[in-house]
């Protein structure tokens, strides 16, 4: 969860208005335009207002929240914006515009100024913004745009701006499952992990390999690396790469490529950093550049307030990409909504609590693996796992053991001791040659969550080494969504696992299978 008292434009509000919100955006040239959703659904809106962004029907300033009647009870799920215009979409894939429009970046079919929420669109899953365009992923794969197209940005062969959505013709009849702008460029993503820019390319930022202008979609060459995300800065771009590393190209005065220099480059570099990372980030309005590894640590590099250039990944203390934004970034905005739905901080009694574990002095349960110790209390295990409830309820070993001592023989210790820290502190603190063990485990104990967390961890470390076996994994415990990412993975990868010693000796039907998959995707 980000934290809301880092971001100064919200010490305005009320305490009972700032526990009540579910989305927020925070953007604007001084960083003082907010709109949020809240738990009923309603959406609010404050600050400068200047281009009529807050969608309030005028263009004035606006101090206190004021409610945007067109987004009440629309279920909004995303909010983009542009210097001067903004997109958001709702849960059913309705889009709505407002705000300048002098390139007809509202797509409204107009260059008219709109100053209150008018619906753009349907069957849309998502949306980003550049300056002045407009950008959207359909339902079935495709993508469209509008506005402002003096680059090309539009994509679209032309370099007319663009008043009415328009589709982007290329991908070589790939779906596209996500979409970023930049200033004036463009990225979309395919299901199978390959890139496509165009637009603006005078840095090198769409990673073609030179510094050419291009109106229409044109593949980067990653030299078979798969991508799982990417996003667009301002004359940069971000990849995260499905084993966890990050390849960065553009624009670098800042050191916004992470590469421990200043150098422009305009082919897809990696990121110096040992680290694999799960998440990245960053905007159109800045030259800053953020991670999260795989253990939850956040990173920046780029430019940063009170210090110009770091130009490799550097660790903070902060607990999300959106700390950092708030505190480190010269431009206080939102690289994307703040989603406040998924978890509250955690109050003083569970951390109380998480600290208590393998303490022997406050424990009345230990569970003894390969010969060592794990200590924990007996009342708050079978409240958070079902599988020691009906133990303790049903199994006469554990509910009558006069010891107090329960022995594992089924896991590892290291798997074990992972896996009861997991139900005190929510986290997975193991190593990845394990976390396929530890998966195992949580689909006997039930513990669906859990698996969710290993999958991520073993997507994160997916190599080509390592693919028959998390593979195998996959079907296993028919895991259909990874089961499909690690197909899309091999179909990028095939002729490399071919050669390894694991897929020489995998069972022949599994390997039957996934040669057809392969092929169908292809």
């Amino acid at each position: 969860m980000a934290n809301v008292t880092n971001w100064c434009v919200l010490h305005r509000l009320k305490p009972q208005m700032v526990n009540k919100i579910k989305l927020c955006s925070i953007f604007g040239e001084t960083s003082n335009e907010v709109l949020m959703i809240t738990e009923d659904d309603r959406c609010w809106a404050f600050g400068t207002n200047r281009y009529g962004c807050l969608g309030l029907d005028h263009n004035r300033e606006t101090p206190e929240p004021q409610m945007v009647n067109e987004l009440c009870h629309k279920q909004v799920m995303d909010i983009a914006y542009g210097y001067k215009h903004v997109l958001a979409l709702t849960a059913n894939g309705d889009l709505y515009s407002w705000g300048n429009n002098t390139f007809g970046q509202l797509g409204n079919g107009t260059n008219i100024e709109c100053f209150h929420p008018t619906l753009t669109g349907k069957r849309i899953v998502r949306i980003s913004c550049g300056a002045n365009y407009s950008q959207v992923l359909t339902q079935s794969g495709e993508v469209f745009s509008w506005g402002r197209n003096n680059y090309g940005q539009i994509g679209n062969g032309t370099h007319a701006n663009q008043m009415v959505p328009i589709k982007v013709p290329g991908f070589d009849g790939q779906k596209i499952s996500n979409v970023s702008c930049g200033s004036a460029h463009s990225l979309a993503l395919t299901e199978s992990g390959q890139v496509y820019g165009w637009g603006n390319n005078a840095f090198g930022q769409l990673g073609i390999g030179n510094n050419l202008h291009r109106n229409e979609p044109v593949k980067v060459d990653l030299k078979s690396i798969s991508i799982k995300d990417m996003v667009c800065g301002l004359y940069h771009s971000l990849l995260l790469s499905i084993t966890g590393d990050i390849y960065a190209f553009g624009f670098n005065d800042c050191g916004q490529l992470g590469t421990g220099n200043t150098e422009s480059v305009n082919v897809a570099v990696k990121v110096s950093s040992q680290h694999k990372f799960v998440e990245i980030g960053s905007e159109f309005w800045c030259n800053i550049s953020t991670g999260v590894t795989q253990n939850g640590f956040c990173y920046v590099w780029g430019e940063c307030l009170n210090e110009d250039t770091i130009s490799t990944p550097r660790e903070t203390p902060f607990k999300t990409i959106h700390d950092i934004f708030a505190v480190m970034s010269k431009r206080k905005i939102t690289y994307k909504p703040m989603n406040f739905t998924k978890r509250r901080e955690r109050n003083r009694v569970i951390e109380s609590l998480s600290k208590s574990f393998n303490d022997p002095f406050n424990s009345d349960l230990c569970f003894k693996v390969e010969n060592k110790v794990i200590y924990v209390q007996k009342w708050f295990v079978k409240i958070c796992c079902q599988y020691f409830d009906r133990m303790f309820s049903t199994d006469t070993k554990w509910s009558e053991s006069e010891s107090n001592e329960i022995v594992i023989k089924d896991y590892s210790y290291s798997v074990y001791y992972a896996f009861l820290k997991y139900i005190y502190t929510d986290l997975v603190e193991i190593s990845v040659d394990e976390a396929i063990d530890l998966l195992d485990l949580a689909d006997c104990y039930l513990e669906d969550e859990l698996k969710q967390k290993c999958v991520q961890l073993i997507k994160n470390n997916l190599t080509v080494n390592t693919f028959c076996d998390i593979y195998l994994a996959a079907i296993r415990y028919k895991l259909i969504d990874f089961d499909k990412y690690c197909v899309a993975f091999a179909y990028n990868n095939l002729f490399e696992i071919c050669k390894t010693k694991s897929f020489k000796t995998m069972d022949n039907n599994l390997c039957k299978n996934l040669l057809i998959s392969v092929a169908e995707l292809a």
